[in-house]
């Protein structure tokens, strides 16, 4: 079921020159992709929630899995809406959409784009604008186990060893291509570029898509924001052939190169979704770790209809993180430990005068 709202003025923004060159842009990847996706034999259905021309957020279900769907769904929805779907008040952008949590900042606009919805991976991109004095642009990448749900990271796909290799070719590769492009600018213009190869280097690697039988990672990180109005390319793509050697049973799997159940594999790294129980409230909780090393997360109480942002890391009790409300105003904090993949503790409320059993699971 669509959803569709109006009434966005979005007249009175202060955006940037190149603006509705760069949207016109991510309009042309979004329906370029969504052309090229229906061709594809669909593994999971895709439903989307609109708003306007500037929305479209997709939600995916599988008739005979109501659970595998809303897995994905859920760490989908916490992540980019910091609500579920069928819990907000009026409109399920309300959270994040400019002039609907404030005149501004906000998201201003966002576009999913299906690079593969099959038996063997989901594959998808957001591209996204977040608007105040001037715009921001991006895409989020994601990619689902489509058996079990669980967010696959590239690391997943490689062995130890192979990954290592596949991160030096990959710096080699984009590496090439920045120098051929650099040779060619303005030499006064140079020096504002001259970082991207160092950044090329410590990147986190994290932005992937894979569609049909080649992998891309997307470097726009690295670039600053006149380099990304520029001619340079931040897409690095490998063919499953140049991958083969480096992968691991799982990502054979992924690539085709080899036939069993993808159910048993599981990812080691985060972010991931968890749920379970908030005393008898049920919730749904995400754990992330940015590149700082701390331990970020969130969750969402579905008896409240609650949601809390969450920031901590690593104490001698565990790990701590402590609850900040939409307003950013401390609410409490929850202390857990990993049991096997399981996290066990306690939720305390801000004044330590009450304690809440705390228990998710993969």
């Amino acid at each position: 079921m669509d959803i569709k709202f109006s009434g966005l003025n979005l007249a009175n923004l202060i955006v940037d020159p190149m603006y509705l060159l760069k949207r016109a842009f991510f309009l042309s990847i979004f329906f370029l992709s969504f052309l090229v996706g229906n061709c594809q034999k669909k593994n999971f259905e895709i439903v989307s929630l609109e708003m306007e021309n500037n929305f479209s957020f997709p939600v995916f279900s599988k008739s005979n899995d109501t659970l595998l769907g809303n897995k994905i769904n859920h760490l989908l929805q916490l992540t980019e809406l910091e609500l579920l779907h069928g819990y907000e008040k009026k409109n399920p952008f309300e959270r994040v959409a400019i002039n609907l949590i404030n005149p501004i900042p906000g998201k201003e606009m966002i576009q999913y784009s299906i690079y593969q919805n099959n038996a063997r991976l989901l594959s998808f991109s957001l591209a996204q604008s977040f608007c105040g004095a001037g715009c921001t642009y991006w895409c989020s990448y994601y990619n689902f186990n489509p058996e079990n749900g669980e967010l696959i990271h590239l690391k997943d796909l490689f062995s130890p060893k192979g990954y290592e290799v596949f991160i030096q070719k990959l710096d080699q590769k984009r590496i090439a291509v920045f120098k051929q492009w650099i040779n060619k600018q303005d030499s006064s213009k140079r020096e504002e570029f001259e970082g991207i190869p160092t950044c090329y280097e410590h990147a986190p690697n994290t932005d992937y898509y894979i569609k049909n039988d080649s992998i891309f990672i997307d470097g726009s990180i690295c670039f600053g924001k006149n380099l990304m109005y520029s001619n340079l390319d931040p897409i690095t793509s490998f063919h499953k052939k140049e991958l083969k050697k480096y992968l691991n049973d799982y990502g054979l799997l992924v690539f085709g190169f080899k036939k069993g159940k993808l159910t048993t594999y599981h990812s080691n790294h985060l972010p991931q979704l968890f749920t379970g129980k908030l005393a008898d409230d049920s919730i749904a909780f995400i754990l992330s770790q940015p590149q700082n090393g701390n331990l970020n997360g969130v969750y969402f109480n579905k008896t409240t209809g609650q949601c809390m942002q969450l920031r901590g890391g690593a104490v001698k009790e565990g790990i701590k993180l402590d609850e900040f409300d939409e307003e950013e105003k401390p609410q409490g904090s929850i202390l857990f430990r990993f049991n096997n993949q399981n996290l066990i503790g306690i939720r305390f409320t801000k004044d330590k005068k009450q304690r809440q059993a705390f228990e998710v699971h993969p």
